[in-house]
């Protein structure tokens, strides 16, 4: 399903977070790339650039370490950027990733996704799908045992045609079974009811950005990505003219299939 991804690490907890739910939901021949950015120099002036050196070499050696000790064939790659959203989000751009994923803050309550603010501004504007991984998922929390329940939030709109796509193949792989839970508006009820849901499954699967509906706006995503008791993947919105083309397919097949005998 997704077979190219880019994993956030930053040698904290979060980071093998990430690492431990892209192990789950990479393709197995999938191209990983695990990213690391550097932002601007701690210190100022010419303390400052001559620290940079010193401060990018040890982020690469990080990161090698973190490809080389996972159980994924990745690729390690420094990007320097003074915004890590943004530096993760240009890596994504530049590689044509279908799956961007990323840890929460370690500070919060346990198993409780707490984001920081690096990891709330990666799923706004994001190219491609985004997980976001719960505090101490690799640590053997229970929502670390696998993927055996996949849940869905649903309402009628393509971007949820997508989720509950997505969510079916990573069933099939992992032999899960999967849970829709059909949301109405008000919006906050709806996070609300996703956020409790979310108790009883492994992984949450959401669409994003609905041209129509409420379900998947950005306030809904960001508070799930909060308030989630699993992993949250979030899929990337779908463009107007992605839109077209499949309204103009359905058309089409509706002109070749005959009219039933009378």
């Amino acid at each position: 399903m997704f077979d190219r991804v880019i994993v956030g690490v930053d040698g904290r907890p979060g980071g093998h977070d990430a690492i431990m739910l892209a192990e789950r939901l990479a393709a197995p021949e999938a191209a990983v790339t695990f990213a690391h950015v550097c932002g601007a120099p701690t210190a100022a002036g010419r303390v400052g650039a001559l620290s940079l050196p010193l401060q990018i070499e040890a982020a690469e050696r990080m990161v090698g370490l973190a490809a080389k000790d996972s159980g994924l064939a990745a690729k390690p790659s420094v990007v320097y950027e003074s915004s890590v959203p943004r530096g993760l989000h240009a890596l994504a751009e530049k590689g044509r990733a279908d799956l961007l994923v990323v840890g929460s803050c370690h500070r919060g309550l346990l198993g409780r996704t707490i984001l920081g603010d690096d990891t709330r501004r990666v799923l706004s504007g994001a190219p491609c799908a985004v997980a976001i991984a719960p505090r101490g998922y690799a640590a053997g929390v229970p929502t670390s045992l696998g993927l055996a329940r996949i849940g869905v939030g649903y309402e009628d709109s393509p971007g949820s045609a997508r989720a509950l796509e997505v969510a079916r193949s990573l069933a099939e792989r992992h032999g899960a079974v999967v849970k829709t839970l059909s949301v109405n508006p008000p919006q906050d009820d709806a996070s609300q009811e996703l956020a409790a849901f979310s108790a009883g499954v492994d992984l949450l699967v959401i669409g994003s950005h609905a041209l129509v509906g409420f379900l998947f706006s950005g306030n809904t995503s960001r508070y799930l990505a909060r308030h989630a008791r699993c992993p949250l993947l979030v899929m990337p919105r779908i463009r107007s003219d992605t839109l077209m083309r499949a309204h103009e397919r359905r058309h089409r097949e509706q002109q070749r299939t005959p009219e039933p005998a009378a």
